[in-house]
This record gives structure tokens, C-alpha cells and sequence, in this order.
């Protein structure tokens, strides 16, 4: 029956976002304290009702549903209890862990209050900064074909679409770098070096995934937060990298991107968040995403993914996502 539950949650918005002391200020841990929290599982986990409270929401329950509302009643994120698997913003997103239900008290993990919801409804937790400098890394490349569908090669589509990005970020006044330009073999180091080195203010790895044929769609993911485990996994990871300095960041980075790739694209399922170690995201000194453009390895995704004009369509809507990224956390 617990397992039936829905946590349903909505916000109070201006301009679509939630404005509210960023968490790292004084205030934010004033009323963020006020959340009491409980052990489950070896992990903290905070008050869902204060949870709601503390981003101004309304929360009732109806029909073994709990519901945080607006007074108009819009639905802004929906949560089953045991399930790692949500929807914020009508974007899918996979939790760092599932929400509970204890003693008739519904609860969400600590570990996503701060690198979940923080990120995604409330734009005063991210670092501000105004990105004009934008590395794209086309995937793979030379020895390393990356997967390989009936018509094409991996490595090939994904440098492709990055030409292709190139062109659609510089007609908006951003200054690019690729980590290639041509099909040789790049290093997962070299890829994520090259960006610190050139000081990229962002950073877009461009990919086209396999798995079996019947699976398609497009998904955009970020890196793991410390003491979260990755979104194909259980196992925790503790160890602190170069990325988690900018976690929250790259996750609203990849919302950004994913919304207007899911927005522009309707043939394509949208796959939503996810989150994992990729060496690209862990080691680069920026917000960094990766971009699974399609699966290859599905007859259809790949004939489409051979044309120009649906690569150009993908690339189109990377770049509005990252135009958008840039107009939300511009410094003032």
C-alpha cells in the first residue's frame, strides 16, 4: 500500500522560479535547521511537510496522496515512496535516494533537499556567474569508435552535432572550444585538461547511447553529488572531485538543456536527469553536462541521427538550453 503513495509538490514561483536566500547564506541555514530530520536506512532524511514549508508550499493529504499545492493548484513535483524515480518541473529526474514513509510521516532525503530541489526551485543556490565560454566535447573519436549502430559510427554523429552546436552557440555571441575538430583519438584526461586549461566557463559532451533495440530517446546527465550513489546504482560514493564545486550548477544546466531538447524534439521519448561519475564531469572545473542525443543502436534513432537537419535540430536546442543556463545565473 506505502508503495502506492505519491508525493505530489508545488510552488509559489516568480518568473518560474522560487526566490529565496541561497543556502550557503546564514538565513537559508536558519530556516533550513528547522526541518527536523530522522535516521532511515543509515541516512538523514528531512520532514517532508517542512520540507514544503520551508519553499513556501501548501501540503494536505486526499485519497493517500500527499500533496504540497499553490492555491491554484499547480503540480510542480510528484515523489513515490521506494522509488528513486520522480518528476520536477514535468521533467523526469532519478533521486540520489527514494523518498519513505515512517510512521505515517512521509520523508526525503537530505542528500536531495540540498542537490535535488535546491537546484532545480530555488535559482538563489547557484553559483552566479555569466558563461560566455563554452567547451563541446564530440564523444570518442580515432581508435575509439564509441557504439556502433547498422549505418554509422558514434564518433562520427557526435562530432557532427558538435560542428553543428559550434555554429548555433557562436551565432549567439558565445566563444567555443572543442576538445576535437576531426576524427583522432582524444583522451577522457586530455578532454577534461583541455577545458580547465582554456578556462571554459561550461562544458557539453555530445554522445549517442546504445542498449537494446526497442530503447530510444534523449536524456542529459550531470555529476553524482558526494555521498550519493550514481543513477545505475546503489553504492555510495564519498570521494570529493573538481565537479562538485559546481553540482547544483551542472544539474540546472542539464534541466535547462534536457527541457528544450524535450521541448524542440517530440519524437524523441524524453529520458530526463540522471546522474553518474563520468570521468568528463568529474574532473572539469565548470558546470558539465553530457548529452546522450539518441540511441544508436535503434533503427529509427539512427536514421535520424544521420540526417543534418534533425542534428541540426538537436544541436539548436542544446544551445537555447545553454542560452537559457546563462540568462538564469548571470552575474549581476
Amino acid at each position: 500500500m506505502l508503495r502506492k503513495l505519491i508525493f505530489i509538490m508545488t510552488a509559489v514561483v516568480t518568473g518560474g522560479w522560487l526566490l529565496i536566500a541561497p543556502p550557503q547564506t546564514q538565513a537559508a541555514v536558519s530556516s533550513t535547521s528547522k526541518i527536523s530530520t530522522r535516521y532511515f536506512f543509515g541516512r538523514k532524511y528531512a520532514q517532508f511537510s517542512q520540507v514544503a514549508a520551508y519553499f513556501k508550499l501548501r501540503y494536505s493529504v486526499a485519497s493517500s496522496i500527499f500533496r504540497m499545492v499553490t492555491q491554484k493548484g499547480a503540480t510542480v513535483a510528484t515523489f513515490k515512496p521506494d522509488s528513486r524515480s520522480a518528476t520536477i518541473n514535468g521533467m523526469p529526474v532519478i533521486l540520489n535516494f527514494a523518498p519513505t514513509y515512517q510512521s505515517k510521516t512521509a520523508f526525503i532525503s537530505e542528500n536531495d533537499l540540498s542537490y535535488t530541489l535546491m537546484p532545480l526551485l530555488q535559482r538563489s543556490s547557484l553559483i552566479r556567474h555569466t558563461p560566455m565560454h563554452i567547451m563541446i566535447d564530440a564523444g570518442h573519436g580515432g581508435s575509439d569508435p564509441g557504439a556502433i549502430g547498422k549505418i554509422s559510427r558514434e564518433k562520427n554523429i557526435t562530432l557532427a552535432i558538435a560542428n553543428e552546436l559550434k555554429s548555433e552557440l557562436q551565432k549567439r555571441g558565445f566563444q567555443v572550444t572543442m576538445t576535437r575538430s576531426g576524427d583522432y583519438t582524444v583522451s577522457l584526461e586530455q578532454r577534461s585538461a583541455h577545458a580547465n586549461r582554456v578556462k571554459a566557463q561550461v562544458f557539453v559532451s555530445i554522445h549517442a547511447d546504445a542498449a537494446s533495440p526497442s530503447v530510444n530517446g534523449i536524456g542529459t546527465f550531470s555529476l553524482t553529488p558526494p555521498g550519493a550513489p550514481s543513477y545505475n546504482t546503489n553504492k555510495v560514493e564519498s570521494g570529493v572531485c573538481k565537479g562538485h564545486f559546481w553540482s547544483k550548477n551542472s544539474l540546472f544546466l542539464s534541466y535547462c538543456v534536457q527541457k528544450n531538447l524535450a521541448g524542440d524534439i517530440k519524437s524523441a521519448p524524453n529520458r530526463g536527469l540522471k546522474r553518474a561519475r563520468f570521468a568528463v564531469l568529474r574532473n572539469t572545473n565548470c558546470p558539465a553536462i553530457l548529452v546522450e542525443t539518441g540511441f544508436i543502436s535503434n533503427r529509427n534513432e539512427e536514421k535520424k541521427l544521420n540526417t543534418a537537419a534533425y542534428r541540426k535540430e538537436i544541436a539548436k536546442a542544446i544551445a537555447d538550453g545553454i542560452v537559457e543556463y546563462r540568462n538564469s545565473v548571470r552575474s549581476r
